[in-house]
């Protein structure tokens, strides 16, 4: 199924789209559809764009205090930011980005929950053994988190497998979460732990729109830019997969 969710995304990535209006233009011998395809990959590939799609991803979220976050019976921190390499003594761990982890310590240290959950990301791909809840966990320990309050679920490939687990771990009916994620995954996940029954309290971090637009770069295209844009592409795509897969159910 993993396979799945990473294949759909390609068929309506910009990406794509520009070498089939150019290939299209190529064999039927018509300008029109290189012309759209210029125009297609100029648009996806300035950061107007870019920062516009990417601050519709995240919507109204704003980054929290943990002062403000609510006691519950977990803090759920979801998988997605460390991946393995091969190293000279073989496979190690290598962070992304690391703002759910340090959050969600925060929010574990400042006595917001007396459990805090790491999801067992693990994607076929990936090298080595050890699960993402794995890595953290001995990363928590270093961190003087007490283990004894650290949990990891069963391995996941994506977010509604971490749903499941945690759902297994916690009774949803009666438990309130605090969940810990980045805010353009935020509105997928949150509706995902909803449907599982949970009291969630989302936590949004690792905000990615930045704080201002360059208006004299925003229409210069860069492949950053065409990055960002495939990757609010994608995002969406997964929201909408979710609502046609439980519309469906």
């Amino acid at each position: 199924m993993i396979y799945l969710h990473k294949i759909l995304p390609i068929f309506l990535s910009p990406l794509l789209i520009v070498i089939v209006l150019l290939v299209t233009s190529l064999l039927l011998r018509r300008r029109v559809f290189g012309l759209a395809a210029i125009v297609i990959l100029y648009v996806a590939s300035v950061p107007f764009t870019s920062i516009t799609l990417m601050r519709a991803v995240e919507g109204d979220a704003l980054k929290l205090a943990v002062e403000e976050a609510p006691n519950a019976d977990a803090i759920v921190v979801l998988s997605g930011m460390i991946d393995w390499i091969q190293t000279t003594q073989g496979v190690a761990p290598e962070w992304g980005d690391s703002d759910r982890f340090w959050d969600g310590i925060a929010l574990l240290k400042a006595d917001r929950a007396p459990k805090l959950i790491f999801t067992g990301g693990k994607l076929p791909w990936q090298l080595g053994q050890e699960t993402e809840g794995d890595v953290l966990k001995r990363f928590a320990v270093i961190a003087q988190v007490p283990e004894e309050q650290i949990l990891i679920s069963d391995k996941v490939e994506n977010t509604e497998d971490e749903a499941r687990a945690v759902a297994k771990m916690l009774d949803p009916k009666r438990s309130r979460i605090i969940l810990v994620t980045s805010a353009f995954h935020m509105p997928r996940a949150k509706a995902l732990f909803d449907k599982r029954g949970f009291e969630v309290f989302a936590y949004p971090v690792d905000f990615r729109a930045g704080g201002g637009l360059d208006w004299f770069t925003a229409f210069i295209p860069n492949p950053n830019a065409l990055a960002g844009t495939e990757f609010s592409v994608r995002e969406l795509i997964g929201r909408l997969y979710y609502r046609f897969k439980f519309f469906l159910n």
